[in-house]
């Protein structure tokens, strides 16, 4: 038992000993080649443009292009029923705060009460039959998804609060990815001031076990992205 055992580790050795010298013999004839780089090709403005709306619509969401901010605000009041509702409440953010959204929203809808969100709000009066307007931060072209960044002037709430939601975007807030917007993050470092970022795709959307799905549970019903540029 003991000769096999120590056979077996002879030939083991003879082996191993064989192996290294005839590696020793090798002559390397040119530099081992560095491992490719994969090149990613970010694809244009309207091919994400294209991708986006596809992936929005898919999930019940909808997408609407205008050519200025004045045109964004012309289509948001044509889609409001007053009947439906009554109350709309705008976001302080600078882009919709430059481009005088609420006031040229209380100027075409008279008949509903138009609200600016600002520290002292209180949502306690709010009914849920409520239309909010916000802008976004970025927009992830593979899923549909707007990426709203919480600020004092536009928190999280204003975009799960009301039943009608309608996010104001830039056609260069566009990535193709999730991975280019969480470096876009970064580098902007606005993880310092936001309490929270909100990716939003869609309506909410909430299904039991027995698969029965319901929408606007934990957020609005309708979301409208309109793509400014």
């Amino acid at each position: 038992m003991e000769n096999d055992e120590m056979n077996g580790m002879n030939s083991r050795t003879t082996i191993l000993s064989e192996i290294k010298k005839n590696l020793g013999k090798l002559k390397r004839t040119a530099a081992v080649p560095e491992s490719p780089k994969l090149m990613h090709q970010m694809p244009g403005a309207e091919e994400m443009i294209e991708r986006f709306s596809t992936e929005l619509k898919r999930v019940d969401g909808d997408i609407f292009r205008a050519e200025s901010h004045g045109e964004a605000v012309k289509f948001i009041a044509g889609k409001i029923d007053p009947a439906e509702y009554p109350y709309l409440i705008v976001s302080r953010d600078p882009v919709l705060a430059g481009n005088s959204y609420a006031d040229r929203l209380k100027e075409l809808k008279k008949e509903i009460e138009v609200r600016v969100y600002d520290k002292s709000f209180s949502f306690a009066g709010i009914p849920s039959r409520s239309v909010s307007v916000v802008a976004s931060s970025f927009l992830i072209a593979e899923t549909g998804t707007a990426v709203l960044v919480s600020s004092d002037n536009q928190p999280r709430i204003l975009a799960i609060l009301s039943e009608q939601l309608f996010i104001i975007a830039d056609v260069h807030q566009l990535a193709p990815g999730l991975g280019e917007i969480l470096e876009r993050i970064r580098d902007g470092k606005l993880y310092l001031a936001a309490s929270s970022i909100t990716l939003m795709t869609g309506p909410s959307r909430t299904a039991d076990i027995e698969k029965v799905l319901v929408k606007g549970v934990h957020g609005p019903k309708k979301v409208m992205v309109i793509l400014v540029g």
